[in-house]
């Protein structure tokens, strides 16, 4: 990983500038955290309203690739936002699956 992290933070001759380094540090940075999607009951409950309809909106976006490559894609037409309440919701009953889960079973069915 050190020779594609000093390839991507140089110019091409072995020196790249201090922001432009700064700059790509943070981009590979938030990059590998959202590879980290995997998000757990406890982790939902802290996370603030904004993460938490990202997270839903990647979700469906995922669901939206899997349906194009003819997969299994489950749709879902409602808002993002109302997903949010509802897996709130299920939580405030006692749920103890992690948000995936629970989101899954909200797919519209036809």
């Amino acid at each position: 990983m050190g020779e594609v992290t000093s390839v991507i933070l140089s110019r091409g001759d072995g020196e790249g500038s201090r922001p432009t380094r700064c700059f790509a540090a943070l981009g590979m940075t938030l990059l590998l955290l959202a590879c980290n999607s995997h998000v757990t009951r406890d982790r939902w409950q802290n996370m603030p309203p904004s993460e938490k309809t990202l997270y839903v909106r990647s979700m469906i976006g995922a669901e939206k690739v899997k349906h194009a490559k003819g997969g299994s894609g489950h749709e879902y037409r409602g808002q993002v936002e109302d997903y949010v309440k509802q897996i709130d919701e299920a939580y405030s009953h006692g749920d103890r699956r992690d948000p995936a889960d629970i989101f899954a079973g909200l797919a519209d069915h036809r």
